[in-house]
Protein backbone atom coordinates (compact mmCIF):
# COMPACT_ATOMS: atom_id res chain seq x y z
CA UNK A 1 0.00 0.00 0.00
CA UNK A 2 1.71 3.15 -1.58
CA UNK A 3 2.03 6.07 1.98
CA UNK A 4 -0.37 8.18 -0.26
CA UNK A 5 -3.30 5.58 0.62
CA UNK A 6 -2.36 4.86 4.01
CA UNK A 7 -2.33 8.52 4.62
CA UNK A 8 -6.06 8.34 2.87
CA UNK A 9 -7.03 5.30 5.51
CA UNK A 10 -5.82 6.68 8.26
CA UNK A 11 -7.40 10.32 7.77
CA UNK A 12 -10.84 7.98 6.91
CA UNK A 13 -11.01 5.74 10.25
CA UNK A 14 -10.36 9.06 11.77
CA UNK A 15 -12.93 11.02 10.34
CA UNK A 16 -15.45 7.67 10.60
CA UNK A 17 -14.08 7.72 14.77
CA UNK A 18 -15.25 11.60 14.69
CA UNK A 19 -18.41 11.42 13.41
CA UNK A 20 -19.35 8.48 15.42
CA UNK A 21 -18.44 9.96 18.47
CA UNK A 22 -20.57 12.93 17.69
CA UNK A 23 -23.33 10.82 16.67
CA UNK A 24 -23.37 9.12 19.70
CA UNK A 25 -23.27 12.51 21.53
CA UNK A 26 -26.45 13.26 19.56
CA UNK A 27 -28.49 10.91 19.16
CA UNK A 28 -27.13 8.29 21.61
CA UNK A 29 -29.02 7.42 24.63
CA UNK A 30 -28.10 9.36 27.53
CA UNK A 31 -30.33 9.30 30.41
CA UNK A 32 -31.38 12.13 32.96
CA UNK A 33 -29.11 11.57 36.30
CA UNK A 34 -31.85 10.16 38.45
CA UNK A 35 -30.92 9.61 42.11
CA UNK A 36 -33.63 6.65 42.29
CA UNK A 37 -33.07 6.63 46.33
CA UNK A 38 -34.85 9.96 46.36
CA UNK A 39 -37.83 8.41 44.46
CA UNK A 40 -40.39 6.53 46.83
CA UNK A 41 -43.76 5.40 47.09
CA UNK A 42 -46.70 7.77 47.77
CA UNK A 43 -49.01 6.75 49.66
CA UNK A 44 -52.41 7.25 48.35
CA UNK A 45 -55.66 5.70 47.76
CA UNK A 46 -56.53 5.88 44.28
CA UNK A 47 -57.43 2.93 41.79
CA UNK A 48 -57.58 2.97 38.72
CA UNK A 49 -61.16 1.17 38.21
CA UNK A 50 -61.19 1.37 33.80
CA UNK A 51 -58.07 1.58 32.25
CA UNK A 52 -59.38 3.52 29.08
CA UNK A 53 -58.80 2.78 25.40
CA UNK A 54 -60.62 2.05 22.26
CA UNK A 55 -62.53 5.61 22.77
CA UNK A 56 -63.71 4.43 26.13
CA UNK A 57 -62.94 6.84 28.73
CA UNK A 58 -61.08 6.24 31.88
CA UNK A 59 -62.49 5.73 35.45
CA UNK A 60 -60.21 6.70 38.57
CA UNK A 61 -61.33 6.38 41.90
CA UNK A 62 -60.41 6.64 45.30
CA UNK A 63 -61.20 3.98 48.41
CA UNK A 64 -61.05 4.28 51.84
CA UNK A 65 -58.73 1.74 53.79
CA UNK A 66 -61.37 -1.09 53.62
CA UNK A 67 -60.72 -1.28 49.98
CA UNK A 68 -64.63 -1.04 49.25
CA UNK A 69 -66.09 2.19 50.35
CA UNK A 70 -65.61 4.87 48.28
CA UNK A 71 -64.10 7.93 49.43
CA UNK A 72 -65.62 10.79 48.85
CA UNK A 73 -63.14 14.23 50.02
CA UNK A 74 -61.80 16.53 47.17
CA UNK A 75 -59.86 15.39 44.42
CA UNK A 76 -56.41 17.15 44.32
CA UNK A 77 -54.36 17.46 41.20
CA UNK A 78 -51.65 18.78 40.59
CA UNK A 79 -50.77 20.59 36.89
CA UNK A 80 -47.11 20.62 35.75
CA UNK A 81 -46.10 22.29 32.57
CA UNK A 82 -42.91 22.91 30.30
CA UNK A 83 -40.80 21.01 32.41
CA UNK A 84 -38.61 20.70 29.36
CA UNK A 85 -36.17 17.80 30.08
CA UNK A 86 -34.19 18.00 27.84
CA UNK A 87 -30.10 18.34 27.24
CA UNK A 88 -28.80 20.15 30.01
CA UNK A 89 -28.32 17.95 32.79
CA UNK A 90 -27.75 20.39 35.59
CA UNK A 91 -31.31 22.28 34.74
CA UNK A 92 -33.20 18.94 34.39
CA UNK A 93 -31.87 17.16 37.89
CA UNK A 94 -32.98 20.99 39.15
CA UNK A 95 -36.75 20.22 37.92
CA UNK A 96 -37.13 16.83 38.28
CA UNK A 97 -36.24 17.46 42.41
CA UNK A 98 -38.45 20.70 42.15
CA UNK A 99 -41.12 18.28 40.56
CA UNK A 100 -40.58 15.38 42.97
CA UNK A 101 -40.42 17.42 46.41
CA UNK A 102 -43.72 19.19 45.64
CA UNK A 103 -45.49 15.28 44.84
CA UNK A 104 -43.89 14.77 48.44
CA UNK A 105 -45.32 17.79 49.68
CA UNK A 106 -48.71 17.78 47.89
CA UNK A 107 -48.95 13.90 47.98
CA UNK A 108 -51.64 14.30 45.39
CA UNK A 109 -53.93 11.74 44.40
CA UNK A 110 -53.35 12.31 39.94
CA UNK A 111 -51.37 14.52 38.35
CA UNK A 112 -51.74 15.82 35.24
CA UNK A 113 -48.83 16.82 32.63
CA UNK A 114 -49.85 19.87 29.41
CA UNK A 115 -46.83 19.64 27.06
CA UNK A 116 -43.06 20.30 26.59
CA UNK A 117 -42.22 17.45 29.07
CA UNK A 118 -39.73 15.63 27.20
CA UNK A 119 -37.62 17.37 24.50
CA UNK A 120 -34.81 16.15 24.16
CA UNK A 121 -33.28 14.52 20.94
CA UNK A 122 -32.17 11.14 23.44
CA UNK A 123 -36.42 11.19 24.68
CA UNK A 124 -36.81 7.72 24.20
CA UNK A 125 -34.53 7.61 27.87
CA UNK A 126 -36.03 10.28 29.24
CA UNK A 127 -39.39 9.30 28.88
CA UNK A 128 -38.80 5.71 29.89
CA UNK A 129 -36.96 6.99 33.10
CA UNK A 130 -40.50 9.93 33.66
CA UNK A 131 -42.55 6.71 33.01
CA UNK A 132 -40.14 4.51 35.67
CA UNK A 133 -40.39 7.99 38.55
CA UNK A 134 -44.31 7.98 38.25
CA UNK A 135 -44.31 4.19 38.71
CA UNK A 136 -42.50 4.14 41.66
CA UNK A 137 -44.07 6.94 43.01
CA UNK A 138 -47.45 4.68 42.44
CA UNK A 139 -48.97 7.79 41.44
CA UNK A 140 -51.52 8.43 38.39
CA UNK A 141 -50.81 10.44 35.74
CA UNK A 142 -51.64 11.76 32.16
CA UNK A 143 -49.27 13.71 29.41
CA UNK A 144 -50.50 16.38 26.90
CA UNK A 145 -48.27 16.22 24.01
CA UNK A 146 -46.73 19.44 23.61
CA UNK A 147 -45.49 21.82 20.35
CA UNK A 148 -41.66 20.58 21.68
CA UNK A 149 -42.10 16.63 21.70
CA UNK A 150 -40.49 15.19 18.93
CA UNK A 151 -39.86 18.76 17.14
CA UNK A 152 -36.41 18.43 16.10
CA UNK A 153 -34.77 15.87 13.54
CA UNK A 154 -34.71 12.19 14.49
CA UNK A 155 -36.27 12.85 18.06
CA UNK A 156 -38.85 10.44 19.59
CA UNK A 157 -41.68 10.71 17.43
CA UNK A 158 -44.77 12.38 18.91
CA UNK A 159 -46.95 9.13 18.43
CA UNK A 160 -43.89 6.62 19.94
CA UNK A 161 -43.95 8.96 23.31
CA UNK A 162 -47.42 8.73 23.50
CA UNK A 163 -46.99 4.87 22.83
CA UNK A 164 -44.52 4.36 25.41
CA UNK A 165 -46.15 6.65 28.17
CA UNK A 166 -49.02 4.43 27.79
CA UNK A 167 -47.48 1.20 28.35
CA UNK A 168 -47.12 1.79 31.77
CA UNK A 169 -49.78 0.76 34.43
CA UNK A 170 -49.40 3.91 36.54
CA UNK A 171 -49.75 6.75 32.82
CA UNK A 172 -53.71 6.72 32.13
CA UNK A 173 -53.80 7.62 28.67
CA UNK A 174 -55.21 6.06 25.51
CA UNK A 175 -52.60 5.84 22.74
CA UNK A 176 -55.90 4.72 20.40
CA UNK A 177 -57.03 6.22 17.31
CA UNK A 178 -59.99 7.93 18.25
CA UNK A 179 -62.91 8.09 15.96
CA UNK A 180 -66.31 11.04 16.05
CA UNK A 181 -69.57 9.54 16.03
CA UNK A 182 -69.87 9.91 12.57
CA UNK A 183 -66.25 7.54 11.97
CA UNK A 184 -64.15 10.99 11.15
CA UNK A 185 -60.97 10.00 12.30
CA UNK A 186 -59.71 12.63 15.51
CA UNK A 187 -56.34 14.35 14.61
CA UNK A 188 -53.43 14.23 17.03
CA UNK A 189 -52.25 11.26 19.33
CA UNK A 190 -53.20 11.16 23.04
CA UNK A 191 -56.46 12.40 22.74
CA UNK A 192 -58.40 10.29 25.76
CA UNK A 193 -61.27 11.44 28.59
CA UNK A 194 -59.81 10.66 32.25
CA UNK A 195 -63.09 10.47 34.53
CA UNK A 196 -62.97 11.66 38.24
CA UNK A 197 -65.36 9.25 40.15
CA UNK A 198 -67.06 10.18 43.41
CA UNK A 199 -70.21 9.23 45.44
CA UNK A 200 -72.03 6.05 44.18
CA UNK A 201 -69.23 6.11 41.53
CA UNK A 202 -70.74 8.65 39.70
CA UNK A 203 -68.58 11.10 37.40
CA UNK A 204 -67.62 14.48 39.29
CA UNK A 205 -64.97 15.42 36.71
CA UNK A 206 -64.31 14.85 33.29
CA UNK A 207 -60.32 15.76 32.17
CA UNK A 208 -60.25 15.83 28.43
CA UNK A 209 -56.89 15.83 27.06
CA UNK A 210 -55.90 16.57 23.58
CA UNK A 211 -53.13 17.48 22.04
CA UNK A 212 -52.99 21.10 20.18
CA UNK A 213 -50.42 20.02 17.70
CA UNK A 214 -47.04 22.00 17.14
CA UNK A 215 -46.71 24.39 14.21
CA UNK A 216 -49.27 24.80 12.17
CA UNK A 217 -48.59 23.40 8.32
CA UNK A 218 -48.13 25.48 5.00
CA UNK A 219 -51.36 23.53 3.88
CA UNK A 220 -53.34 24.79 6.81
CA UNK A 221 -52.20 28.18 7.08
CA UNK A 222 -52.88 28.88 3.34
CA UNK A 223 -56.71 27.33 3.97
CA UNK A 224 -57.19 29.16 7.01
CA UNK A 225 -55.37 32.49 5.91
CA UNK A 226 -52.55 32.79 9.11
CA UNK A 227 -48.83 33.51 8.09
CA UNK A 228 -46.81 30.14 7.80
CA UNK A 229 -45.13 28.69 11.34
CA UNK A 230 -47.53 30.02 13.12
CA UNK A 231 -48.73 27.71 16.29
CA UNK A 232 -51.09 25.29 15.75
CA UNK A 233 -54.37 24.83 16.40
CA UNK A 234 -57.39 22.06 17.40
CA UNK A 235 -58.84 20.69 14.22
CA UNK A 236 -62.62 20.28 13.31
CA UNK A 237 -62.56 16.82 14.18
CA UNK A 238 -61.01 17.67 17.58
CA UNK A 239 -64.00 20.38 18.69
CA UNK A 240 -66.57 17.49 17.56
CA UNK A 241 -65.02 14.67 18.98
CA UNK A 242 -64.64 17.12 22.40
CA UNK A 243 -68.21 18.22 22.11
CA UNK A 244 -69.26 14.34 22.27
CA UNK A 245 -67.11 13.39 25.24
CA UNK A 246 -68.84 16.02 26.90
CA UNK A 247 -71.93 15.21 26.31
CA UNK A 248 -70.46 11.77 27.27
CA UNK A 249 -70.04 12.86 30.58
CA UNK A 250 -73.26 14.38 30.68
CA UNK A 251 -74.81 11.57 29.61
CA UNK A 252 -73.33 9.30 32.95
CA UNK A 253 -74.37 12.57 35.67
CA UNK A 254 -76.54 15.47 34.52
CA UNK A 255 -74.91 17.97 36.73
CA UNK A 256 -71.05 16.84 35.42
CA UNK A 257 -68.54 19.47 34.71
CA UNK A 258 -65.47 18.86 32.11
CA UNK A 259 -61.77 20.36 31.83
CA UNK A 260 -60.09 20.87 28.86
CA UNK A 261 -56.20 20.39 29.14
CA UNK A 262 -53.99 21.41 26.08
CA UNK A 263 -50.70 22.97 25.62
CA UNK A 264 -50.99 25.49 22.95
CA UNK A 265 -53.29 28.94 24.85
CA UNK A 266 -56.16 29.85 23.06
CA UNK A 267 -56.13 33.05 21.03
CA UNK A 268 -58.82 34.76 23.27
CA UNK A 269 -56.27 34.36 26.38
CA UNK A 270 -54.14 37.35 24.39
CA UNK A 271 -57.18 39.21 26.16
CA UNK A 272 -54.45 39.92 28.68
CA UNK A 273 -51.29 42.10 27.35
CA UNK A 274 -47.77 42.97 29.21
CA UNK A 275 -46.43 45.94 27.75
CA UNK A 276 -43.30 47.36 28.81
CA UNK A 277 -42.96 50.53 29.95
CA UNK A 278 -40.13 51.91 27.19
CA UNK A 279 -42.84 50.80 24.98
CA UNK A 280 -45.80 52.64 25.90
CA UNK A 281 -47.08 55.76 24.34
CA UNK A 282 -50.28 56.73 25.75
CA UNK A 283 -52.14 58.00 23.05
CA UNK A 284 -51.63 58.91 19.32
CA UNK A 285 -53.17 62.39 17.98
CA UNK A 286 -56.31 60.27 16.43
CA UNK A 287 -57.98 57.18 18.44
CA UNK A 288 -56.68 57.09 21.99
CA UNK A 289 -55.00 53.63 21.00
CA UNK A 290 -52.17 52.25 22.79
CA UNK A 291 -48.74 51.71 20.62
CA UNK A 292 -45.89 49.72 21.22
CA UNK A 293 -42.26 50.21 19.85
CA UNK A 294 -39.77 47.49 20.14
CA UNK A 295 -37.03 48.62 18.61
CA UNK A 296 -37.43 52.19 18.77
CA UNK A 297 -39.33 53.80 21.83
CA UNK A 298 -38.22 57.42 20.41
CA UNK A 299 -40.14 56.51 16.93
CA UNK A 300 -42.82 58.36 17.63
CA UNK A 301 -41.24 61.91 17.90
CA UNK A 302 -39.41 61.63 14.43
CA UNK A 303 -42.64 60.02 12.25
CA UNK A 304 -45.91 60.85 11.33
CA UNK A 305 -47.18 57.55 12.90
CA UNK A 306 -50.97 57.81 12.04
CA UNK A 307 -50.33 58.06 8.26
CA UNK A 308 -48.85 54.92 8.15
CA UNK A 309 -50.67 53.40 10.86
CA UNK A 310 -54.19 54.35 9.23
CA UNK A 311 -53.35 52.83 5.82
CA UNK A 312 -51.78 49.42 6.95
CA UNK A 313 -53.63 48.82 10.24
CA UNK A 314 -56.92 50.07 9.31
CA UNK A 315 -58.73 46.40 8.98
CA UNK A 316 -57.07 45.29 11.64
CA UNK A 317 -58.07 47.56 14.46
CA UNK A 318 -61.61 47.90 12.58
CA UNK A 319 -62.42 44.49 14.07
CA UNK A 320 -61.00 45.27 17.38
CA UNK A 321 -57.77 43.18 16.95
CA UNK A 322 -54.05 43.86 17.13
CA UNK A 323 -51.80 45.32 14.17
CA UNK A 324 -48.28 44.96 14.05
CA UNK A 325 -46.26 46.49 10.73
CA UNK A 326 -43.00 47.83 10.25
CA UNK A 327 -42.22 51.71 9.82
CA UNK A 328 -39.32 52.28 8.64
CA UNK A 329 -36.75 50.26 11.24
CA UNK A 330 -39.09 50.19 13.99
CA UNK A 331 -41.75 47.54 14.34
CA UNK A 332 -45.12 48.81 15.70
CA UNK A 333 -47.57 47.18 17.32
CA UNK A 334 -50.77 49.12 17.82
CA UNK A 335 -53.93 47.71 20.19
CA UNK A 336 -57.62 49.36 19.43
CA UNK A 337 -59.52 50.86 22.04
CA UNK A 338 -60.71 48.35 23.55
CA UNK A 339 -57.45 47.57 25.67
CA UNK A 340 -57.21 49.59 28.47
CA UNK A 341 -54.41 49.91 31.19
CA UNK A 342 -55.47 47.26 34.17
CA UNK A 343 -55.73 48.79 37.73
CA UNK A 344 -52.50 48.41 40.02
CA UNK A 345 -50.95 45.96 37.13
CA UNK A 346 -47.98 47.72 37.58
CA UNK A 347 -44.34 45.17 37.58
CA UNK A 348 -41.76 46.62 40.01
CA UNK A 349 -38.04 45.58 39.55
CA UNK A 350 -35.24 47.96 41.93
CA UNK A 351 -37.65 50.50 42.75
CA UNK A 352 -39.19 51.15 38.93
CA UNK A 353 -41.76 50.41 37.09
CA UNK A 354 -40.51 47.85 34.10
CA UNK A 355 -43.85 47.31 32.67
CA UNK A 356 -47.79 46.97 33.23
CA UNK A 357 -50.72 44.98 31.54
CA UNK A 358 -53.44 46.09 29.43
CA UNK A 359 -56.54 44.18 29.02
CA UNK A 360 -59.54 44.20 26.74
CA UNK A 361 -62.77 45.29 27.28
CA UNK A 362 -65.52 42.30 28.40
CA UNK A 363 -62.47 40.68 29.98
CA UNK A 364 -61.07 40.18 33.62
CA UNK A 365 -58.45 38.56 35.12
CA UNK A 366 -57.47 37.04 38.67
CA UNK A 367 -54.62 39.52 40.64
CA UNK A 368 -51.96 37.65 41.34
CA UNK A 369 -51.62 35.92 38.21
CA UNK A 370 -50.66 37.58 34.64
CA UNK A 371 -48.14 37.68 31.65
CA UNK A 372 -45.39 38.87 31.25
CA UNK A 373 -44.88 38.21 27.49
CA UNK A 374 -47.20 37.73 24.45
CA UNK A 375 -49.47 34.85 23.64
CA UNK A 376 -48.18 32.66 21.68
CA UNK A 377 -51.62 31.40 20.35
CA UNK A 378 -52.27 30.39 17.48
CA UNK A 379 -53.08 32.91 14.99
CA UNK A 380 -55.94 31.32 13.78
CA UNK A 381 -59.45 31.18 16.07
CA UNK A 382 -60.84 27.60 15.54
CA UNK A 383 -63.66 28.35 17.81
CA UNK A 384 -62.84 26.08 20.56
CA UNK A 385 -63.78 28.96 23.42
CA UNK A 386 -66.77 29.43 21.93
CA UNK A 387 -67.64 25.55 21.69
CA UNK A 388 -66.36 25.74 25.52
CA UNK A 389 -68.76 28.51 26.26
CA UNK A 390 -71.74 27.40 24.37
CA UNK A 391 -71.12 23.90 26.46
CA UNK A 392 -70.70 26.55 29.25
CA UNK A 393 -73.06 24.58 32.06
CA UNK A 394 -71.01 21.55 31.87
CA UNK A 395 -67.78 23.23 31.12
CA UNK A 396 -65.23 24.35 34.47
CA UNK A 397 -62.56 25.37 32.04
CA UNK A 398 -59.18 25.21 30.13
CA UNK A 399 -55.54 24.74 31.36
CA UNK A 400 -53.03 24.84 29.06
CA UNK A 401 -49.23 25.56 29.45
CA UNK A 402 -46.69 27.04 26.43
CA UNK A 403 -46.02 30.67 27.58
CA UNK A 404 -43.21 30.32 30.23
CA UNK A 405 -43.59 33.47 31.94
CA UNK A 406 -47.37 33.81 32.41
CA UNK A 407 -49.72 32.58 34.50
CA UNK A 408 -52.90 34.26 33.55
CA UNK A 409 -56.10 33.12 34.77
CA UNK A 410 -58.97 35.07 32.47
CA UNK A 411 -62.43 35.20 32.19
CA UNK A 412 -65.08 36.85 30.72
CA UNK A 413 -66.31 39.70 32.72
CA UNK A 414 -70.03 39.05 34.56
CA UNK A 415 -71.98 38.33 37.70
CA UNK A 416 -71.36 34.80 38.67
CA UNK A 417 -72.36 32.34 41.57
CA UNK A 418 -70.66 29.10 42.11
CA UNK A 419 -73.41 27.33 39.93
CA UNK A 420 -73.48 29.92 36.79
CA UNK A 421 -69.44 30.32 36.94
CA UNK A 422 -67.74 31.28 34.18
CA UNK A 423 -65.67 29.33 31.49
CA UNK A 424 -62.18 29.86 33.18
CA UNK A 425 -58.71 30.09 30.63
CA UNK A 426 -55.77 29.08 33.30
CA UNK A 427 -52.51 29.03 32.37
CA UNK A 428 -50.50 26.88 34.93
CA UNK A 429 -47.07 27.86 35.80
CA UNK A 430 -44.01 26.62 34.23
CA UNK A 431 -41.92 24.73 36.17
CA UNK A 432 -38.56 23.86 34.16
CA UNK A 433 -35.33 25.44 34.57
CA UNK A 434 -33.90 24.90 30.90
CA UNK A 435 -36.95 27.41 29.99
CA UNK A 436 -36.58 31.45 29.52
CA UNK A 437 -38.11 32.74 32.90
CA UNK A 438 -38.36 36.37 34.63
CA UNK A 439 -34.67 36.23 35.83
CA UNK A 440 -33.26 35.19 32.29
CA UNK A 441 -34.89 38.07 30.62
CA UNK A 442 -33.80 40.46 33.61
CA UNK A 443 -37.46 40.82 34.88
CA UNK A 444 -36.99 39.44 38.49
CA UNK A 445 -33.56 38.95 40.58
CA UNK A 446 -35.12 35.74 41.71
CA UNK A 447 -34.40 32.43 39.65
CA UNK A 448 -37.58 31.06 41.22
CA UNK A 449 -39.69 33.33 40.59
CA UNK A 450 -43.12 32.58 38.27
CA UNK A 451 -41.80 28.46 38.20
CA UNK A 452 -43.56 26.10 40.20
CA UNK A 453 -47.21 24.43 39.65
CA UNK A 454 -50.74 24.42 40.02
CA UNK A 455 -53.08 22.39 42.39
CA UNK A 456 -56.30 21.62 40.80
CA UNK A 457 -59.27 20.27 44.00
CA UNK A 458 -62.53 19.12 42.63
CA UNK A 459 -65.16 18.60 44.66
CA UNK A 460 -68.05 16.45 44.75
CA UNK A 461 -70.38 18.38 43.18
CA UNK A 462 -67.93 19.32 40.26
CA UNK A 463 -67.23 22.52 41.53
CA UNK A 464 -63.37 23.84 42.09
CA UNK A 465 -60.69 25.30 43.39
CA UNK A 466 -57.59 26.47 41.67
CA UNK A 467 -54.47 27.05 43.32
CA UNK A 468 -50.49 28.27 42.61
CA UNK A 469 -46.86 27.62 44.14
CA UNK A 470 -44.34 29.03 43.26
CA UNK A 471 -40.68 27.22 44.54
CA UNK A 472 -39.58 30.69 46.03
CA UNK A 473 -42.31 29.75 48.70
CA UNK A 474 -44.22 26.13 48.17
CA UNK A 475 -45.45 26.69 51.45
CA UNK A 476 -47.74 29.53 50.14
CA UNK A 477 -51.00 28.30 47.93
CA UNK A 478 -51.95 31.72 46.67
CA UNK A 479 -55.48 31.08 45.67
CA UNK A 480 -57.05 32.09 42.30
CA UNK A 481 -60.75 29.99 41.88
CA UNK A 482 -62.11 28.90 44.95
CA UNK A 483 -65.40 27.23 44.45
CA UNK A 484 -65.79 27.79 40.98
CA UNK A 485 -65.93 31.38 41.67
CA UNK A 486 -62.36 33.81 41.06
CA UNK A 487 -60.30 35.77 43.66
CA UNK A 488 -59.78 38.85 43.48
CA UNK A 489 -60.97 39.61 39.97
CA UNK A 490 -59.60 42.67 38.29
CA UNK A 491 -61.65 44.11 35.09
Amino acid sequence: MSKMRKTLLIVSLCLVFVIALVAIFLFGPMPMRVDWSKVHKVENNVTLLSEGCDGKPAELIKYKEDGTTVDETPWKVLQFTDLHYGDKMADNETTLYKMLDAIYDEKPDYVVMTGDIVTSIRGRSRAVQLCNIFEKLGIYWTYVLGNHEGDQILALSRKELIDICASYPHCVLDNSTQYTSKGAKVWGYGNCVVNLLGKDKKVVQSMIFMDSGDAITDEDAEKVGVKKGSYDFLKDNQLEWYEEQVKASVALNENVKTMLFIHIPLIEQSSLVYVRQSEYAPEDDASNRVVLLSEDPNYLNTINVDAAIKERAAAALAKGEKASLSVGKAKVTVYPAVYKKAEDSERVLDGKIIGFYILKDGWSYVKGTGCQEGCCSSDYNNGTYALMKSLGDHVNGLFCGHDHVTNSVLFESGEYTKEDSPVYLCYGICGGYATYSLYTHKMSNDQDELKGYSIITIYGDSSFDYNGVQYTDTSVKTPYIVGNLPVNAVS
